[in-house]
């Protein structure tokens, strides 16, 4: 329950997190289809890493923005604000981007630190022109081998609910729990 002022809201959201503190982070994806993907992915040059280049994160506001339209929504942040916070937050975000084998940016998210032992996935979108099936789980791969390699426990993939909560979003659950989420 969220307080301010004198109103009262309870807002339902349902969220999945990795658990990072396993052996081998690919191998405990649920999908052993997704496994080979990002296996062959990598194989065939697909490069997914984190970048604090101004110019990456409009590449990827703007496939952010394409992302939402689709579902009829903008973003919490302008991309004015997106800069402002990677300035504001410095090393506790960071932007892992996906590029294809031709170095096109075609997926991303953004990382945020929650926490010391967790990070959070504020924003995953994809370039549905270019990029392939395996650009969304290559690059949470990444993220969830960065936020390990930081020491972190968790990664939390975001909410997998619309409207406010009233909708569940089955086809997004579905896929964060093939990642090995929970």
């Amino acid at each position: 329950v969220y307080m301010v002022g004198r109103t009262h809201r309870v807002v339902r959201e349902l969220s999945v997190y990795k658990d990072l503190r396993v052996n081998d982070l690919l191998e405990s994806f649920r999908s052993s289809r997704t496994r080979t993907t990002v296996r062959s992915a990598f194989e065939e040059g697909f490069v997914a890493e984190p970048t604090n280049d101004v110019s990456d994160y409009q590449a990827f506001y703007e496939i952010l923005e394409d992302n939402l339209a689709y579902h009829g929504v903008t973003p919490t942040h302008t991309l004015e604000e997106l800069i402002d916070l990677k300035d504001r937050l410095d090393s506790r975000q960071t932007l892992v981007v996906g590029r294809d084998a031709e170095g096109h940016l075609v997926s991303g998210t953004w990382l945020v630190k929650a926490s010391d032992t967790a990070w959070h996935n504020f924003y995953i979108a994809k370039d549905y022109d270019q990029g392939g099936h395996e650009a969304t789980p290559c690059v949470l791969y990444r993220s969830m081998t960065l936020a390990k390699e930081t020491g972190s426990h968790y990664l939390n993939f975001g909410i997998c609910t619309e409207d406010g909560g009233k909708t569940m979003n089955i086809g997004l659950f579905d896929f964060k729990e093939s990642l090995g989420g929970e």
